[in-house]
């Protein structure tokens, strides 16, 4: 998947996975840990956009210096005006300074 996984974490989802408990995944252990792991994209993406307009107080589509640091702060992460900077930097597709809620 791209990620590194600590030997904790790993020991943690095997525990998980393996339902029967023998130390190994079945072929349906697998299935079933991947079903119930798996985001659905289009949901997700739903949710996003319902959060997204909740934080777009000029209802315009997009999220302003501003607006991006009340929603950070809100969800309990406060950043730096720095770093909402940079996270705006790499954020805003179109470098109009804002990040707009189609990309």
């Amino acid at each position: 998947m791209g990620r590194s996984v600590s030997e904790d974490k790993l020991m943690q989802i095997m525990e998980k996975a393996d339902v029967s408990g023998t130390g190994t995944l079945s072929y349906d252990e697998y299935v079933k840990f991947i079903n119930d792991n798996t985001v659905d994209i289009n949901l997700l993406r739903v949710q996003l956009q319902e959060a997204f307009m909740k934080y777009d107080k000029t209802r315009t589509g997009d999220l302003n210096i501003e607006e991006m640091k009340q929603a950070l702060a809100s969800v309990g992460q406060p950043l730096s005006e720095k770093e909402i900077r940079d996270l705006m930097e790499q954020a805003d597709a179109n470098q109009d300074g804002k990040i707009d809620v189609n990309g």
